[in-house]
């Protein structure tokens, strides 16, 4: 999610906290997929907004800029909170199956989200996948909270910098779905992945590519090391994930 790409105005804030307190916001769960033994891996949680007026709005719509602090904060809560709910539900089916969640690089240092992480982790398979705003990456340098794993999320897109990677907190790369969008098409393009993807594994960090749209990307991706898929390939956003947790909890055939 780009920063850039936001619509949000103040008013949309004010409304967005009403939001939470009536139960307006969902969590839509879509499935990461383990490409080489085509199992599920885990859910990525996506916050909805269902508006009494347009319909269902998605991030872009509402999400708070980074310094609204305190909604940006209680944001994060809530989707942490619901994800943990959920991912305890399907424990019993499928108890290698976990969640992740987009932050900001803020949250990372409120003790509070922090501790509420920690402490859903002792439980859950939890990632949290960190949002990059700017240049500034000095979350880089801390230590992720106990028991989970940090992924950084558009890797390569905007103002990223190999320079990231030195982190020995982040374990792994989110690769946008920009990069999934001409690996059909465009050698050059299979090129850069396979060699970020080389990179990666050589510093311990799985892959993920988003926006998998169909076999054929799947297939190269899989076919180049890419550790983890996520795109309709394999399932859309849904706040009932229970037929993709069916559809995917035992290998599949490429």
């Amino acid at each position: 999610m780009h920063w850039a790409e936001r619509r949000t105005s103040l008013g949309e804030g004010v409304g967005l906290v009403g939001a939470i307190d009536a139960g307006q916001l969902f969590v839509a769960y879509q499935p990461v997929i383990d490409l080489a033994g085509r199992r599920l891996q885990r859910f990525e949680a996506l916050v909805r907004w269902r508006h009494p007026r347009r319909g269902v709005l998605y991030p872009v719509d509402f999400l708070p800029p980074p310094s609204s602090a305190g909604l940006a904060r209680r944001l994060t809560y809530f989707v942490i909170n619901d994800a943990a709910r959920a991912c305890q539900s399907w424990r019993g089916a499928a108890p290698w199956v976990g969640v992740s969640v987009n932050v900001w690089p803020a949250d990372l240092a409120d003790a509070g989200i922090v501790a509420l992480c920690e402490e859903r982790a002792s439980d859950i398979d939890l990632t949290l996948e960190v949002i990059e705003e700017g240049s500034e990456a000095d979350w880089l340098e801390q230590p992720a909270p106990a028991g989970v794993c940090l992924s950084l999320d558009d890797f390569g897109m905007g103002e990223s910098s190999l320079l990231r990677l030195r982190s020995k907190s982040v374990t792994e790369l989110k690769l946008d779905r920009l990069f999934a969008e001409r690996l059909v098409t465009s050698p050059r393009d299979r090129s850069i992945v396979a060699a970020i993807v080389g990179l990666a594994h050589d510093l311990d960090m799985t892959v993920v590519v988003e926006g998998i749209e169909d076999a054929d990307t799947a297939r190269i991706c899989t076919d180049i090391g890419v550790d983890f898929g996520q795109g309709w390939a394999f399932g859309r956003p849904a706040a009932n994930p229970g037929p993709a947790l069916a559809s995917w909890s035992h290998p599949q055939p490429a």
